[in-house]
């Protein structure tokens, strides 16, 4: 199995303030990684520097076996596709043209054929090729939100990390997206690391998942082995039920842990 990304002993602070410690993780080529946890547990900021947009106080991270920090952000553009949580600025392009600049670590600043044929193929897989010439601010939350994941495979990355990727999504759509990570996992090897609030998906798309808490990791592990009753109790404060189906674990919500709840009368 080829790694393409492991980091070790990472931690972060804003000043005085630690917002991850000591976490060590990896992604493997055809490998799908979801970062679960509570709202403020360290997430999105564990994962901006696994991939080098927040240098981290401490520790090492190795992208294809060199050293991240040697990388210049062209060559790491080459490598990592980046997907922000949604946002809401509006920008003068056309879908086309902002999926089209996710070409810009390849090319030079006029599109070549080639360009413009991985623009439009990334657009048919996602399935927003007919909105091609409308304008990002003509679009839904959720259609510019695909046109981020379609920017981010233009550039045809060996790791695509996506932070919060289905947030904007309906249901229909949110399935849509996690299966084309999931085909382009296992069909062309990519590697995927994305922060997920949903238990049932992560649990139904994962092959690695990782439970953070207070900017601590919690566990590690398949997610049968990390998303468990006793784990989100733990974390979460929640009661579950796990349910299995055929396509994998349902979590229901049940109750707040009832010693979450005395305290708080």
């Amino acid at each position: 199995m080829t790694e393409l990304l492991r980091a070790t002993e990472i931690s972060f602070a804003y000043g005085s303030r630690q917002v991850i410690e000591s976490i060590d993780a990896s992604v493997n080529a055809g490998e799908i990684v979801s970062v679960i946890g509570p709202n403020g547990s360290g997430k999105s900021t564990l994962l901006r520097c696994l991939i080098g947009l927040q240098p981290p106080r401490s520790g090492l991270i190795h992208l294809l076996n060199r050293d991240l920090t040697t990388f210049s952000p062209r060559e790491r553009a080459r490598v990592i596709g980046y997907v922000p949580q949604a946002s809401h600025e509006e920008q003068p392009f056309t879908v086309a043209d902002a999926i089209l600049m996710g070409r810009r670590p390849h090319a030079g600043w006029r599109a070549s054929n080639r360009d413009i044929e991985v623009t439009e193929r990334v657009m048919t897989r996602l399935g927003i090729a007919h909105l091609a010439q409308r304008y990002l601010g003509e679009l839904s939350g959720g259609q510019k939100q695909k046109v981020l994941i379609a920017r981010a495979l233009a550039q045809e990355p060996r790791l695509l990390a996506l932070d919060e990727p289905i947030s904007a999504l309906d249901i229909y759509h949110q399935l849509e997206v996690l299966e084309q990570l999931r085909g382009l996992a296992r069909e062309q090897r990519t590697g995927v690391l994305m922060v997920l609030h949903d238990l049932s998906l992560a649990h139904r798309f994962s092959d690695r998942v990782l439970l953070m808490n207070e900017g601590q990791l919690q566990a590690v592990g398949t997610p049968e082995s990390v998303i468990t009753t006793d784990h989100v109790a733990s974390v979460y404060h929640v009661d579950i039920e796990l349910h299995a189906t055929r396509q994998g674990h349902l979590v229901q919500p049940l109750r707040r842990c009832a010693h979450e709840v005395e305290e708080q009368k």
